[in-house]
């Protein structure tokens, strides 16, 4: 069988996705083709496939905790919304904000208090912001901007989030680590080949220090986030975006003159007294809980563990703490709204079907995107050969910008960052490692080059996800805000495009430079690239209100 048609999948997906609007109809194509290419066309092979894969998702150990999670935060949007707390938060906030650019503006701020999750705080920021952003007229599709640029770009730069012990662990398995040589040779079977990748302990160094080092080399992150800033402080306005707005400004429909994603979101005004703390003590308890979980789940010593807490950090199992975290809250609200008799015990049922309802047209797309990417991960290995074509061709100096090029292109089509990152870093390591000629394990300091590859494989399973219409991040924000998930992708692409052109310029002037200090020279190519990321998304600015005067 014919090795490019790995690639199919992926490209018929966003194909449909584009055209016909309908994300879940363009999941079920892509699994469909996958399923075949991997059986070989046999229809009772891709049957069997299918039913194995889904079986797998199903009795994993994340898939109770993950979907458990999303509807119990359902229930708990269903109950802030009954009891008045979101009118109460709206009402208290509407008070100082007096615009759509502070609305915006809070939303970014508040997503910094989020900062060790990106699911907790993509779907915790769209119960936040939507009472407070539907008053001022800010479109769902925005303010699903404004909860994505600040979810994944915000938790990778932290190394307190969920993400880091899955980033140590890739490297550490890769050959950035503290030991003595071991070959190991992985091998990756095609439809009509394989590929195969040697992994040794090729740079003498622990794997935490270095993912700290490589932190100011992370260029998306910093400049998606300034980037989205600069867009809410001078209101940035073009593209399908600027549509979305008009709409919104004109005719009040924050859809793009389409009915209302989820029904059940809006909010009736309210005539009885409202209270803050409805809205407080299940957002709040929800945030402290999961803090203080996330440790104790891991075996902090001071919960009577027997590890660190950045060792804690890199144990923990996420998904199951923020599930834990969800049943707090909603059991804490739930008393609190029975003390103050706005509902009674029968209806606590009724709340979680409610989250049943909210929720589970996402989680059939998260369930199908989960599908599909882990059957091109591990059944067609899609990005794997990606890479295999490409890398040889790659000049040393070059080698992060077209890393974060390629990173980009894999998880745009496997929707995936974190399996995009397990594809990428075991490949670029010791590639790098060859490319250099030099004998290993080579020290830190002598291989300039790693910090900013790692940066690119980051950055650019970062950049991928968030042009991919079936990722976790675009999922989630979609979800959150009630936007569409397409008219999400759509509009935040026009944004994006500024941001991938000026981390591109970075990771090239990052290549020929010397890391004599990290911290300079990450700062001094994030910089450039920034400017040019503000640069363009002003230019682009200027040419759609020169081309569309009426839109201002």
């Amino acid at each position: 069988m014919l090795q490019w048609l790995v690639i199919v999948p992926p490209i018929l997906l966003l194909l449909i996705a584009f055209f016909t609007h309908n994300i879940l109809l363009s999941l079920l194509v892509g699994i469909t083709s996958a399923s075949l290419i991997a059986a070989q066309f046999s229809l009772t092979g891709a049957a069997y496939v299918l039913f194995e894969y889904c079986k797998r998702h199903v009795m994993g150990p994340d898939f109770f905790s993950l979907f458990g999670f999303l509807f119990v935060l359902g229930a708990i949007i269903a109950l802030i919304t009954h009891t008045g707390g979101s009118c109460a938060f709206s009402n208290i906030l509407t008070k100082r904000i007096k615009s759509a650019r502070a609305s915006e503006s809070t939303s970014l701020s508040l997503s910094l208090l989020l900062c060790v999750d990106d699911y907790l705080n993509s779907l915790t920021m769209g119960c936040l912001m939507r009472p407070l952003t539907d008053k001022f007229k800010v479109p769902r599709a925005k303010l699903a901007y404004l909860i994505d640029v600040m979810a994944s770009p915000l938790a990778v730069l932290v190394p307190v989030s969920s993400w880091i012990a899955f980033i140590v662990k890739q490297l550490k398995d890769s050959g950035v680590r503290i030991g003595f040589t071991k070959y190991v040779q992985h091998q990756f079977d095609f439809p009509g080949g394989m590929f195969r990748v040697g992994h040794d302990v090729l740079v003498q160094a622990d794997p935490f220090y270095t993912y700290v080092k490589s932190i100011p080399f992370i260029f998306y992150s910093f400049i998606v986030i300034l980037t989205a800033w600069f867009v809410v402080r001078r209101r940035i306005s073009y593209g399908p975006m600027a549509e979305q707005e008009r709409i919104a400004k004109e005719t009040g429909n924050l859809y793009g003159g389409k009915e209302p994603r989820f029904k059940f979101t809006h909010e009736e005004p309210r005539t009885d007294k409202t209270y803050l703390s409805d809205f407080l003590v299940p957002i709040l308890s929800l945030i402290i809980c999961t803090l203080i979980t996330i440790p104790y789940s891991g075996g902090y010593y001071l919960f009577g563990g027997t590890y660190t807490l950045l060792e804690s950090l890199r144990k923990v199992n996420i998904f199951p703490v923020l599930l834990f975290a969800s049943v707090f809250s909603f059991s804490i609200s739930c008393i609190l709204a029975l003390i103050r008799k706005k509902i009674k015990i029968q209806h606590i049922p009724l709340f979680i079907a409610r989250g049943i309802h909210l929720m589970y047209p996402s989680v059939i797309i998260v369930f199908c995107a989960l599908v599909f990417s882990s059957l091109l991960d591990d059944k067609l290995h899609t990005g794997t050969y990606i890479a295999y074509l490409i890398l040889p061709y790659i000049n040393l100096h070059l080698l992060p910008f077209i890393i974060f090029v390629l990173t980009s292109l894999v998880a745009m089509g496997t929707g995936s960052s974190w399996g995009t990152i397990a594809i990428m870093i075991p490949i670029s390591i010791p590639m790098l490692s060859t490319l250099s000629a030099l004998p290993g394990p080579i020290p830190l300091k002598d291989i300039y080059i790693l910090l900013p590859t790692i940066g690119a494989v980051i950055s650019g399973s970062l950049a991928g996800a968030q042009l991919s219409p079936i990722s976790d991040p675009v999922t989630m924000a979609s979800t959150s805000s009630g936007a569409y998930q397409i008219d999400h992708v759509k509009t935040q692409f026009w944004y994006l495009i500024p941001v991938i052109i000026g981390t591109s310029i970075s990771f090239i002037i990052a290549g020929y430079l010397p890391v004599n200090g990290t911290t300079l020279n990450g700062f001094v190519c994030m910089t450039i690239g920034l400017t040019i990321s503000i640069g363009l998304t002003y230019l682009f600015n200027l040419l759609y209100k020169k081309r569309s005067p009426e839109t201002e």
